[in-house]
């Protein structure tokens, strides 16, 4: 098992009412795997209207086989769009 913490920033902290969760995965999750955990929270990584960032970089520059290590921290900061 791998505990992660993952990180709420901006409007989501209000959205989930907290600042960050730990969950605990297999630990043979990898990078590819992270998308039905943050489904289970509620985010959808694939919508555009999320951003996540794993260990300071986002999820696709990442190896999709990467395995998920105790202590990875994922961020999720809602996409900003203007002009």
């Amino acid at each position: 098992m791998a505990t992660i913490t993952i990180k709420f920033l901006a409007g989501l902290q209000t959205i989930t009412g907290k600042t960050s969760v730990q969950i605990s995965v297999d630990s043979n999750t990898q990078v590819k795997d992270l998308s039905g955990h943050l489904h289970s929270l509620g985010f959808d990584p694939e919508s555009g209207s999320t951003i996540v960032v794993l260990n300071g970089r986002g999820l696709g520059q990442w190896a999709a086989n990467r395995l998920i290590q105790d202590g990875d921290e994922l961020i999720i900061f809602p996409s900003i769009s203007g002009g």
